[in-house]
């Protein structure tokens, strides 16, 4: 048997819902007429190897410090989604490995937060959520989810009340961690708009009793399917 020696943070990313998603971000190649990745579901067995795989690296000494429910597609579109969370939940709370446990989140668009059962899966099995939300804009917010402008009211009416939701549980304490994910491709629209953006949020998890938030900024452009060139070239320092 060959051991892993490493002196890095090891990550892992790991696709729920391959190439299935329910918008069209500007920049992923989901949904889009040219796209030839897979189109499925992960099954049982898969997310069961992951987590063996998490827990015979930590038994061995090798410390796996992250493991993200994102690639790409919409993680809580999966249709044994809470069963997959308890997969994870289990080897949290079951934990006894001599390095620390992962943590393990989940990457969404934040569209399906109030279906039954869907937060709860996350809160409940000691899950980070991350929320993608790169504007509270009606217009822009629906150019860059799913290209088309007149739909962002209309999403936006479905995301927001997951959000709050969310924030409540963070503010109560069953939710580990909560982020916002606020990145390019967008620069000049998350430029612009990121003091709405920012007045959106914390007024709502002020309402909600919490009393600060996490946001997640990549200074460069991110693309979650790995398949559409980068057209925006260099850094960006907010």
């Amino acid at each position: 048997m060959s051991t892993m020696k490493t002196r890095r943070a090891i990550s892992i990313n790991n696709s729920l819902s391959h190439g299935i998603c329910n918008y069209s971000c500007r920049l992923c190649a989901v949904n889009k007429p040219g796209y030839r990745g897979l189109k499925k579901y992960q099954p049982a067995e898969v997310t069961a190897r992951v987590v063996a795989r998490v827990e015979e690296a930590a038994r061995s000494g090798v410390h796996v410090r992250y493991v993200a429910n994102a690639g790409d597609g919409e993680p809580t579109l999966h249709p044994d989604f809470t069963e997959r969370m308890a997969m994870f939940g289990r080897m949290l709370r079951g934990w006894s490995a001599p390095v620390p446990a992962p943590e393990v989140s989940v990457v969404t668009n934040g569209s399906r937060l109030t279906r039954p059962g869907i937060l709860d899966a996350i809160s409940g099995n000691g899950i980070s959520l991350i929320v993608s939300f790169p504007t509270p804009d009606l217009v822009a917010y629906g150019e860059i989810m799913v290209g088309e402008p007149d739909r962002g009211a209309d999403l936006l009416a479905q995301v927001v009340p997951g959000i709050e939701a969310a924030m409540k549980q963070a503010a109560e304490g069953r939710l580990p961690n909560l982020h916002f994910h606020i990145s390019p491709p967008e620069r000049d629209i998350v430029r612009r708009d990121f003091p709405r953006t920012l007045e959106f949020l914390t007024s709502r998890a002020s309402a909600a009793g919490l009393g600060e938030i996490s946001l997640i900024l990549f200074p460069a452009t991110s693309n979650r399917s790995g398949l559409v060139r980068n057209w925006i070239g260099g850094m960006d320092m907010y």
